[in-house]
């Protein structure tokens, strides 16, 4: 893939005074000649390649190694573009953790003042939160590390237990950066992303919730500062989570996506007040929608009390949400299978794709988590129609809970919940609209609503000529990636046939003269390499149900290939049908645990030699 170089001269025009017109090119001297003024400070002396300098005459040249003269009003070279972004990432890791350690010492301040009041139901469910909280980041970092000696295990593990999980999870990610850890399950990057999008759904969300609540039924005479802090401090840490995480996974730059996901491309490239007002724009955006939500479901908890069947009404609407959804990746074909390294199996086809779907459901309605807009998990057609739809069937349910609670003696009144709802609603336009105004040029708004599933972005990247991930080395890798990496279910299946043919005529072993001047890539030179990719064209072709049919071909192509048989030959004759029959089954468990020992690690190895799936996928 062809790299353009960024123009040099442009990166060190703002840090250097201009040249005078009057300077030609300097020919290379073997004695360092004198300083042509005796103001100037300093002198930096720079090999430029390939930098044209102007002449007096108009004519344009390219120098050898020049020397570059700073002036004395800027006698510093500027700092690296590297060390400016990781100081950025510091600053906003910084205040992101001061911003949530601020909200749960809050909680627990708030939860001692329902104590004291006897309000014991609102002060277990604050603490219930806080521990669901902790207990959720810490089987999260408990899986992330697994591959990691007991020592290192058991340190990141204890600190995430006690509450310090964002902080040293999101130290490590400032610290490694984009690098991959290789005993991380998980990238170190997504396990810091992972537990402040479980602090936003299991601590923000629903403390907001209770706190509104409690808010609402305590006569104005017992109102005290601390809870309102409580509330603000909630709501304030959920959007800024939910607004960093958005600009923290996106790829402006490294990835090629922008033709089919919303989830890249879309950040402004510049670099100042433009940057900083699309962030506050989407922060605005995101504060809005989610008091809107939090104050309907603390509204419709209170008309709960005074008539279940507001609750039951809202649960059954929430339900009938996600149903719909689930219909509609079924009809769609992406329903039943887990999208990222899914094996074939009861477990990963019918028991955790619909939790993984509710949880990114929940993501959607809580706040606008770009993660969930991706193809391979809601899809943006999906992701903008539930925002959407929320907007406008909440002043209903704000609505009819208020005429609900009419007459009792509670804070908030029919007028003054509609006034909220219309605040709510500019602020949700405004800060929209700041953020579409200044995404970047280049970015396309209608992939925001534009349908496209994760089929469609498969077959996309597989028939592009473009390499979309700077990772691989020729598009044919890249496909092999696609094909080691994702479920039979979203693959193209004639392309995944065609790969294997194209592999086998281009890099298939033959004698030994036409073997020496074939170079094979690295992605498949190696034992891993051969046995992983052997089983997961095996996979494939099980899952489709066209092994017993076209069985012999591609035992003869992969044999040509690797010089070995798929599993020995003896899944030629597979029957028709999705999966593997028992005794395969329980062959490819004794294989794996075979493979389990030999490598020395507690993951299978072949599986262990996959990258790390891209933001996005």
């Amino acid at each position: 893939m062809a790299t353009v170089r960024p123009n040099l001269a442009s990166q060190l025009t703002p840090s250097l005074s201009p040249l005078p017109q009057d300077v030609s090119p300097l020919p290379p001297t073997p004695h360092p000649s004198p300083p042509p003024d005796p103001t100037i400070h300093r002198t930096l002396s720079t090999t430029l390649t390939s930098l044209p300098l102007t002449s007096s005459n108009g004519s344009t040249s390219v120098s050898s190694p020049q020397t570059l003269l700073i002036h004395p009003r800027n006698p510093t070279p500027p700092k690296s573009s590297s060390q400016n972004k990781s100081n950025r990432k510091l600053f906003r890791l910084c205040f992101s953790l001061f911003v949530s350690y601020f909200d749960i010492v809050t909680d627990l301040l708030v939860s001692k003042s329902y104590y004291d009041s006897n309000q014991l139901s609102t002060a277990y469910a604050t603490i219930s939160c806080i521990l669901l909280t902790l207990g959720m980041q810490s089987v999260l970092v408990g899986i992330a590390c697994k591959n990691k000696p007991w020592a290192k295990k058991g340190r990141r593990l204890g600190l995430a237990m006690v509450g310090l999980g964002p902080l040293t999870e999101g130290f490590h990610a400032w610290k490694r950066g984009d690098d991959d850890d290789p005993d991380m399950i998980i990238s170190q990057p997504g396990v810091y992303t992972t537990i402040r999008s479980i602090e936003v759904i299991y601590e923000s969300f629903p403390e907001s919730i209770i706190q509104f609540f409690g808010f609402l039924t305590q006569k104005e005479s017992e109102l005290k500062a601390i809870r309102i802090i409580s509330i603000v401090s909630s709501i304030l840490s959920g959007a800024y989570i939910i607004t960093e995480s958005n600009f923290q996974n996106c790829r402006p730059l490294k990835y090629k996506q922008s033709q089919s996901d919303p989830y890249y491309e879309w950040p402004n490239r510049e670099r100042g007040y433009e940057r900083i007002t699309q962030g506050l724009g989407m922060f605005l955006a995101t504060l809005c929608y989610f008091c809107q939500y939090v104050f309907a479901a603390a509204l419709v908890l209170v008309a709960n009390e005074v008539d279940p069947c507001y609750g039951n009404a809202f649960f059954c609407m929430v339900f009938g949400e996600f149903l719909v959804i689930c219909l509609y990746k079924h009809y769609n074909g992406e329903m039943w299978g887990v999208s990222v390294i899914g094996r074939p199996s009861f477990m990963n086809n019918y028991i955790v794709p619909p939790l993984i779907l509710c949880l990114y459901y929940l993501l959607a309605c809580v706040a606008p988590v770009m993660i969930s807009a991706t193809p391979i998990q809601l899809g943006p057609e999906v992701f903008s129609g539930i925002i959407t739809w929320r907007l406008l069937t909440n002043w209903v349910v704000i609505l009819l809970s208020l005429r609900a609670l009419e007459g009792g003696e509670f804070l908030v009144t029919v007028r003054c919940g509609m006034k909220f709802y219309a605040y709510s609603m500019v602020g949700v336009a405004v800060g929209l609209g700041l953020f579409l105004k200044f995404s970047d040029k280049d970015f396309d708004v209608r992939l925001l609503w534009r349908k496209m599933t994760g089929r469609m972005q498969i077959k996309n990247c597989w028939q592009d000529d473009k390499i979309w991930a700077p990772d691989f080395e020729t598009k044919e890798h890249e496909q092999w990636y696609l094909v080691s990496l994702f479920h039979p279910q979203y693959l193209p299946f004639d392309e995944v046939t065609s790969l294997i043919d194209s592999l086998a005529e281009k890099y298939g072993v033959g004698d030994a003269e036409s073997r020496g001047e074939i170079e094979r890539p690295s992605w498949l030179v190696g034992e891993q390499q051969e046995a992983a990719f052997i089983d997961r064209i095996v996979c494939i072709y099980e899952w489709k149900g066209v092994y017993w049919e076209e069985g012999d071909r591609i035992e003869s192509a992969l044999e040509r290939l690797f010089g070995k048989r798929a599993h020995g030959g003896h899944l030629v004759n597979a029957r028709r049908g999705h999966g593997a029959t028992e005794v395969k089954q329980k062959t490819r468990k004794k294989k794996k645990k075979e493979t389990r020992k030999k490598s020395g690690k507690g993951k299978v190895a072949v599986r262990g030699f996959l990258p790390q799936p891209p933001a996005g996928f």
